[in-house]
This record gives C-alpha cells, sequence and structure tokens, in this order.
C-alpha cells in the first residue's frame, strides 16, 4: 500500500504516513531537534504504548477521554496546562488518542498563542478513516454538537494499525460503519467489496484492513480537498460527508 499521502491545500500541506508499531521511533525524532513536544494521550493508550517523558524537551500529559473533554472547561484546562508548561510558537502539539481527543487538540492547537503546529495519531478505526482526515476541530455547546471549532490542518498523520488489536469489537463495527457511509457515498463497488471482506476486517487481516483504510480515506479526502470549508451546495459539497451523521448519533 502507499506509504504517505501528501495534501496540498490553500495554506496547509499535510502528509499522511502508514506506518505499524511505529509511534514510539516517530515521536523519539521529534525529540532531537530543539523544539518542545507536547505529548496529550489519551490514558488507556498509554497503557499500552508507554511513552515516558525522559526528554527535557518532551511534555506528556495524559488524560481520561470521551465526549465529556469536548467542553469550554476541558479546553480552558489543557490551554492553561500548556501554557504553564511554557508552550511556544516553535512548539508541536501532538494527540493520540480517539476522534474526541483529536478534535480538543486541534481546536486547542489552532487557538493557543494563534496556533501551533499539530499532528495527529489517531487510534481508533472511526479516528483513523473520519475525523483525523479534514482538518475539523472544535467543541460542543449546550446547544448542540461541535457548533464551536475551526478548520485548522494538522502537520503531519500517522495511521498505525497495530493498536486496532486493542479495540473492543463494538469500536470496530462503530469505524466500519463509517466505512460504508463512505462507500455508499461515492464508491459502489467498494461497497460491494466491504461486504465480501467484513469478517476479514472485523478479525483485523492486515492487508484487507490496510486496503479498507486506504480507500475510505481517499474518498473523504475528495469532498475536503474541494470544499475544504464546506461552502459548496452541490454533490461536490464536504456536507456530502455527513451523510448518516444524525442517524448515527
Amino acid at each position: 500500500m502507499k506509504k504517505n499521502i501528501n495534501i496540498l491545500n490553500k495554506n496547509s500541506n499535510t502528509t499522511i504516513f502508514f506506518k505499524a508499531n511505529h509511534i514510539k521511533k516517530y515521536i523519539s525524532n521529534f525529540t532531537k531537534t530543539d523544539k518542545k513536544i507536547y505529548c496529550i494521550i489519551d490514558k488507556k493508550i498509554n497503557k499500552i504504548i508507554r511513552i515516558n517523558s525522559k526528554n527535557k524537551n518532551l511534555h506528556i500529559i495524559e488524560i481520561d477521554s470521551g465526549e465529556k473533554i469536548k467542553s469550554f472547561n476541558f479546553y480552558s484546562v489543557l490551554s492553561e496546562k500548556l501554557l504553564s508548561l511554557s508552550i511556544d510558537r516553535n512548539s508541536i502539539l501532538i494527540a493520540i488518542g480517539g476522534g474526541t481527543l483529536g478534535d480538543v487538540c486541534g481546536f486547542v492547537a489552532s487557538t493557543l498563542l494563534r496556533g501551533v503546529d499539530f499532528i495527529l495519531i489517531p487510534t481508533t478505526l472511526l479516528s483513523q478513516v473520519d475525523s483525523s482526515i479534514g482538518g475539523k476541530n472544535g467543541i460542543n455547546s449546550k446547544l448542540g454538537k461541535n457548533l464551536i471549532g475551526t478548520f485548522y490542518q494538522p502537520k503531519e498523520i500517522l495511521i498505525d494499525i497495530n493498536l486496532l488489536k486493542y479495540l473492543p469489537e463494538r469500536e470496530i463495527k462503530s469505524g466500519y460503519a463509517e466505512i460504508i457511509k463512505h462507500a455508499l457515498i461515492n464508491d459502489f463497488s467498494f461497497f460491494i467489496w466491504l461486504d465480501k471482506n467484513y469478517k476479514k476486517i472485523f478479525s483485523l487481516h492486515r492487508k484487507t484492513l490496510e486496503k479498507t483504510i486506504l480507500k475510505s480515506i481517499m474518498i473523504k479526502l475528495k469532498y475536503v480537498k474541494i470544499d475544504q470549508k464546506e461552502k459548496l451546495t452541490n454533490s461536490n459539497s464536504r456536507a456530502m460527508l455527513n451523510f448518516g451523521h444524525t442517524f448515527g448519533h
């Protein structure tokens, strides 16, 4: 499969890397520079990969993830924590976790110091094929989901399918549902292929899973590239990707 995908937008450049068992080495490479690295990681994930902060430029912040963190309160707490650790405009913020963690960290990265470099390492199937792609970030309001946020593209996205083996089956099926949605929107032959290969996907068969994730990402990118900020009202609109969201939520 492709080892990386480069996404060029008007004001940003994002690279998506596909590499298994690579997170520790990936973060270690950043610590060899003079930049300060702030790694926001889901506690459950860190119990698995065990990243520690032996390097003085690497700061690890563990959080209990979940929908509750998509709030003004958590946004404020995390922002103040980063500022207290002397984050600056040359720093890099790395988010390791599912979609909710990525949404909040992207919002923090886009607003703190008017924007710091942001890297995403999505750890669920759903976040790997959907929320990590496209630069939508934000938090919830009392009046609804995702009503407060920004469009802010990460510099890099690392897809590590090895992390998926730690997910419960329900989470794999949740991601699979999003993949089916992408197929129904744009590629019926892919939908047929998914129907034939779902057992391999659920059992995390490596080559099948890699093909599935890549194909789903490419479908989402088709709409994101044309309509990054969801302003079109025709069949090329990014809003096409919202198909099924009301029912899903």
